[in-house]
């Protein structure tokens, strides 16, 4: 049941948000401090750290990164920009966060074709419903993995045998994913604007991409 694989799953998400929450801590220390800590890594690392600017912060996880996202926009009392979930795995989320939605900032959901007709959607519905600013998308023609590099680890007719990717070719399906995160980020800059004109925008640049229908009710 839902309520078993959300205890079963609750010290997996705890783990994460502590995890989260210390890497915050350390970015969030004093310059001079961060060089210490980096002065082993890479320029090309050191550069990014020195790029950070935690006043925009925005959330982004996949599947089950995807419910620690939605934790922890609820939980840490994080002073986020926004959020982007790419298929979450809802079943692990407490009925109680899918009622509470997510409202402290805009979010951005976008499901693969192959997690828009599974059996949770309904629970990702009702989380999108009861967000304050939520923008809900799909793409035709990819899979679950597509969010991720393993559709470019094999070769296309290989990935495709093993559901690594759908039908869109992979190009094509990053370009809808990321030109639709890209616009959300832009958005993030000035979100007075209403998330219903950045949906109509993105809906009419790329033909991939689709508005998700948020109806059913969670189990």
């Amino acid at each position: 049941t839902r309520e078993n694989v959300s205890e079963f799953r609750k010290p997996f998400l705890e783990r994460r948000l502590s995890e989260l929450r210390a890497v915050l801590h350390a970015l969030a220390q004093p310059a001079s401090e961060q060089a210490y800590q980096t002065q082993r890594y890479s320029t090309a690392v050191q550069d990014i750290l020195g790029a950070l600017d935690l006043s925009r912060l925005v959330l982004a996880g996949h599947s089950f990164g995807g419910a620690t996202v939605v934790k922890a926009e609820q939980d840490l009392g994080l002073d986020i920009q926004g959020s982007v979930v790419l298929d979450l795995w809802p079943f692990p989320l407490p009925k109680t966060v899918t009622a509470k939605g997510l409202t402290s900032a805009p979010s951005l959901f976008i499901n693969s074709e192959a997690f828009v007709g599974n059996s949770e959607m309904p629970i990702t519905s009702e989380l999108i419903q009861n967000s304050s600013a939520a923008m809900a998308l799909s793409v035709t023609g990819i899979a679950h993995q597509s969010f991720s590099d393993t559709p470019i680890m094999f070769p296309s007719f290989l990935a495709r045998k093993l559901r690594m990717c759908g039908t869109l070719d992979v190009d094509t399906a990053y370009d809808a994913i990321l030109f639709a995160i890209d616009s959300f980020l832009e958005h993030t800059r000035s979100p007075a604007a209403p998330i219903e004109q950045l949906e109509r925008v993105v809906l009419s640049k790329n033909p991939f991409l689709q508005r998700m229908a948020c109806a059913g009710t969670a189990r």
